[in-house]
C-alpha cells in the first residue's frame, strides 16, 4: 500500500500466565489490510464516531512522514489520542490491517494502573484539554482542507474535547462543586491561547442547551398524545 501508517487493531494482552488476543470492546475491525478512504470529512466524522484504534504502540508509522509533519508527543495524558487524531487527519495513506503484532504485558505497578487523588486527576485531565486541544488546532489549522471545511475540523476537535472530558464524569460526584470550580478555574487561568478552546466550549454548551429544550418539547408532546 506504500502508508504513510499502517494500524494493527487487534493485540495480544498478558496478564501473568494468562494470554489472549483481544481488541477495543463495540469495535468494528477490518478482516483483511484495508486502505481507508481519503476523504478528509469522512475521516473526520470517523473519528468522532471512535471508528480508530487510538494507541500510538498500535501502528507502523513511516519515519519521514513524522518529521515532515513535525509529528511528537506532548507531555500530558491522552498524548497517544492526540497523535492518532493528527495521523489521521494528514497521513495521505491510510492502512487498517487484522494482524496481531503487539504484546500487551499487564502488571499491578505500571503507571496506567496507579491511581492518584481526584484533583489531581482533574488538573492532568484539564492540563490535557487546554494543551491539547491547542495544539490539535494549530495542526489542523496548517492543512489546507481544515482551513476551508470548516465543520470537519469542528467534528475532529469534538472528538478530542468528548473524549477527554468523559474523564471528569465519574469524578463530578466525589469532589465537592467548590472544589472542582476553584481547580478548573486555575488551570484554565494558567493555559496559554486558550481562546479557541474557550469559544468551542461556549459554542458546545449552547448547542447541548438548545438540544435538551428540543428534547423536552419532544417529551411533553408524547405525554400530551398519551394523555
Amino acid at each position: 500500500f506504500n502508508a504513510d501508517v499502517v494500524a494493527c487493531e487487534r493485540f495480544c494482552e498478558i496478564r501473568g500466565e494468562n494470554v489472549r488476543v483481544c481488541g477495543y470492546p463495540n469495535f468494528k475491525f477490518v478482516e483483511k489490510p484495508t486502505l481507508v478512504s481519503d476523504d478528509l470529512a469522512e475521516r473526520a466524522l470517523e473519528l468522532n464516531k471512535k471508528n480508530f484504534v487510538y494507541a500510538p504502540w498500535s501502528k507502523f508509522i513511516y519515519r519521514n512522514f513524522l518529521l515532515e509533519k513535525k509529528l511528537r508527543f506532548l507531555n500530558m495524558m491522552g498524548e497517544d489520542a492526540l497523535l492518532t487524531w493528527c495521523l489521521v487527519c494528514s497521513a495521505e495513506r491510510y492502512v487498517r490491517i487484522p494482524n496481531v503484532t503487539y504484546l500487551y504485558r499487564i502488571h499491578d505497578q505500571s503507571q496506567f494502573n496507579r491511581k492518584d487523588d481526584v484533583l489531581k486527576v482533574i488538573n492532568k485531565w484539564m492540563n490535557a484539554l487546554t494543551q491539547g486541544f491547542k495544539y490539535l488546532d494549530d495542526f489542523l489549522n496548517k492543512i489546507k482542507f481544515f482551513q476551508t471545511h470548516l465543520d470537519a475540523k469542528y467534528l475532529v476537535l469534538d472528538a478530542l474535547v468528548k473524549e477527554f472530558t468523559a474523564y471528569f464524569i465519574p469524578i463530578y460526584a466525589q469532589v465537592p462543586a467548590y472544589q472542582l470550580d476553584i481547580t478548573i478555574r486555575q488551570e484554565l487561568e494558567s493555559a496559554k491561547n486558550k481562546t479557541g478552546l474557550m469559544a468551542f466550549l461556549f459554542s458546545r454548551m449552547n448547542v447541548l442547551s438548545v438540544n435538551l429544550i428540543q428534547r423536552e418539547q419532544m417529551i411533553q408532546q408524547l405525554q400530551q398524545t398519551k394523555s
